[in-house]
């Protein structure tokens, strides 16, 4: 897959790639810069990184807990930079601080129609689901995970830049059939996507990240394509589907079941079990969260397809989506203060 091309085909390049709208969100911190650019280079390596790495104390320790976690199995822990870096390689090395630093940005986002807390674990459940259809895909799960988690990411900035147009959006997303990247298609001409991916772009991130942020809400024209079809794209596309904060309606599971079913050969509700049970494990709180697993217990008829059902059926199902698609009484508040 030649992600500069399909990079160059959708934004162009820095100097012509002009943000749609002017937002605030916290500066990278500059070492991870400067890791941005010189990853770059074609002859870069770890060792490279590292150098630059060791002036930022916060960042070391995250590298050095993630190398050494339990997950990655290794015998002979990590001590320093230079070895963590080492056994990540350059590519993995700066997809990981670029995820950590933005996503402890979204940690620390405020906007007048987000609950922060549920939108960074819709964040981190989409990422957990995009990187579970990757593995078993046999596709890259570190790409597939970044991008699901970041493809929401200047959602917030965005939102408090165009506050009136949003606050009409969230009464429209409880309601219609729409998502958001199509609302914002009609009202401004673009979306939070072009606005991210250019964002990446002027930052120094890789092609391959860029283009799964920027192409998240097309699954159907990533399956299509015979080049992407078989990268992590459609796993993060399909990621997209899940319900979330902001756009709260379950129509879109039965589209996801169906999808991974026939075109992939994957069950959804081994999928979600497999995402809730990770979720579980980092502590998600299911009071104030539900996970797609605990939607589909709910109304299993979501996970029919809608052209295999008689009549009967289909008024079952409808019923199991306006049962599940109930707001909480938060986000009641927030759409009749709208």
């Amino acid at each position: 897959m030649n992600w500069t091309e399909l990079r160059q085909q959708h934004l162009g390049e820095l100097a012509t790639s002009k943000l749609p709208v002017k937002v605030e969100l916290p500066p990278l911190p500059h070492v991870v810069s400067q890791v941005c650019q010189r990853a770059n280079d074609p002859h870069c390596t770890a060792q490279d990184l590292a150098i630059l790495l060791e002036k930022d104390v916060a960042l070391t320790c995250d590298i050095l807990k993630h190398v050494n976690s339990a997950a990655n199995g290794l015998r002979n822990k990590s001590s320093t930079a230079r070895k963590a870096l080492t056994m990540l390689g350059v590519a993995k090395t700066r997809l990981f601080l670029v995820t950590t630093v933005l996503e402890q940005n979204m940690q620390k986002s405020k906007s007048p129609i987000l609950q922060t807390r549920r939108f960074c674990d819709t964040a981190l459940e989409r990422a957990l689901l995009a990187k579970e259809i990757a593995g078993r895909l046999k596709q890259d799960t570190d790409l597939a995970f970044a991008a699901a988690l970041l493809q929401d990411f200047v959602v917030p900035a965005v939102s408090v830049a165009k506050l009136s147009d949003y606050r009409q959006f969230v009464s429209q997303l409880a309601t219609s059939g729409e998502n958001l990247n199509q609302l914002e298609q009609k009202a401004f001409g673009w979306s939070h996507a072009d606005c991210a991916a250019r964002l990446m772009l002027s930052w120094g991130f890789p092609d391959d990240l860029i283009c799964c942020v920027l192409l998240h809400h097309q699954p159907d024209e990533s399956w299509g394509n015979d080049q992407s079809k078989n990268t992590p794209l459609v796993a993060v596309a399909l990621s997209s589907l899940l319900p979330s904060h902001l756009e709260p309606s379950t129509a879109t599971i039965s589209k996801l079941a169906s999808f991974t079913r026939d075109r992939l050969g994957l069950e959804l509700a081994s999928l979600a079990d497999a995402v809730h049970q990770q979720l579980e494990a980092q502590n998600v709180d299911f009071h104030e969260y539900q996970t797609l697993h605990m939607t589909i217990q709910q109304s299993p008829g979501l996970l029919l397809s809608p052209n295999t059902l008689g009549t009967s059926e289909l008024v079952d199902v409808a019923a199991s989506i306006a049962a599940t698609q109930s707001l909480t009484s938060t986000d009641r508040e927030l759409v009749e203060t709208f």
